[in-house]
């Protein structure tokens, strides 16, 4: 690809990044603006306890050693 080419691509993906920064997600509701920011406040610990959670439990089998799982193969290959 020339450099022309390629200067443009980026100018283009530039104004396309500064585009989506500015805009705004409009959604119709019916609370008012304080109402609004109490339920995403809640909602924004909730994502955070449920994402902690998934990390533990994606975590969990890692911090056992052998000997606490003995039914389980050591490798894909030997089941």
């Amino acid at each position: 690809m020339n450099n022309g080419a390629n200067a443009q691509r980026q100018a283009t993906t530039a104004r396309a990044k500064r585009a989506a920064s500015q805009t705004t997600l409009e959604t119709y509701t019916d609370l008012d603006a304080q109402a609004v920011t109490e339920v995403s406040s809640v909602l924004r610990r909730l994502l955070a306890d449920v994402f902690t959670l998934y990390l533990k439990t994606k975590n969990f089998h890692w911090a056992h050693d052998r000997a606490a799982l003995p039914g389980l193969p050591l490798s894909p290959e030997q089941s």
